[in-house]
């Protein structure tokens, strides 16, 4: 999909005009919105592979402190090489998917037409996910909202805590609204996560055929059909990657053993975590885990 074939409306699209200012000032944000996307799809490759230790906890925990072991520099490396990249490639990807450009893959049902879609829909889902996947599970989403407003409603809610990496995810993936995995919120929650990790490797993998067009790397049909293929064997790797990483902390996910009250190695941040007079070190699991939480406290409340 070359960025003419994008905007195509027929078998035979016309060439976008550089020559012009507004073409000029597409060629280079087109530019700089690929690279982004390369940016951000690398992210994704490398935090899929390291969710997918999640089949070892223990693992996962040692991945996670790596990561962490950058200390007060990660939150530099995410903004500038993570949540940038990511930020430019949404606003202009937003900007492709709500200008004049039409989408005819009802009307011209060939294999462009239809990429071109798929690359604009995973695109939306992949932007739904994030915002869910960031509220949930990153300690700028609702951890943060809670440290700054103390709002109740959040206070139960579960959210990574990088010391029990794998019982978090876990709690905050497999059943963030109720004990039961079988809760039909819950199994949202996991099928939006399926869907996140397939809509990424779909929108990583057709954007690396796109970019190689983008910027001339690949300029005859026959390069493009080379570099198809490796693109559809990066795409399967990566997603048999992101398919473990999701079966890891979902279906095979189990959640860990809380330590006891003053145990030296728990560091919690909401209030509803730490021992409530009245409820017992065998109950205190509950107090790290969504619905679980408030519903220990209407059991106490009641009694």
């Amino acid at each position: 999909m070359t960025t003419a074939m994008e905007g195509s409306v027929g078998k035979h699209p016309s060439a976008p005009d550089y020559s012009s200012p507004p073409g000029q000032l597409h060629f280079w944000l087109r530019r700089i919105h690929s690279l982004a996307g390369l940016a951000f799809g690398g992210f994704v490759a490398f935090h899929l592979t390291v969710n997918a230790t999640s089949l070892s906890p223990a693992v996962y925990q040692q991945e996670v402190n790596n990561i962490h072991a950058l200390g007060p520099n990660l939150g530099f490396v995410e903004f500038t090489f993570i949540f940038l990249p990511l930020l430019i490639h949404v606003l202009y990807g937003l900007y492709i998917t709500s200008s004049g450009v039409k989408w005819n893959a009802v009307h011209y049902n060939y294999g462009g037409n239809i990429r071109y879609t798929l690359q604009r829909v995973s695109g939306l889902v992949l932007l739904v996910f994030l915002a869910y996947h960031l509220a949930t599970l990153h300690r700028w989403g609702l951890g943060l909202i809670y440290g700054l407003t103390h709002w109740s409603a959040l206070s139960s809610f579960p959210w990574f805590h990088m010391n029990f990496a794998y019982t978090s995810t876990v709690d905050a993936i497999k059943t963030p609204y109720s004990h039961n995995p079988w809760f039909w919120a819950n199994i949202l929650s996991d099928g939006l996560y399926f869907l996140g990790v397939w809509a990424a490797v779909y929108h990583l993998a057709n954007g690396l055929w796109t970019a190689a067009i983008a910027w001339g790397l690949t300029i005859t049909a026959k390069a493009q059909r080379r570099w198809g293929n490796v693109c559809v064997a990066i795409g399967v790797v990566v997603g048999i990657i992101g398919t473990i990483a999701w079966l890891g902390v979902t279906v095979l996910g189990k959640p860990g053993v809380v330590p006891k009250k003053n145990s030296g190695t728990m560091v919690l941040s909401a209030p509803a975590r730490k021992v409530t007079p009245g409820v017992t070190p065998l109950n205190l699991h509950a107090y790290t885990t969504g619905i679980r939480a408030r519903t220990e406290k209407k059991t106490l409340q009641g009694a």
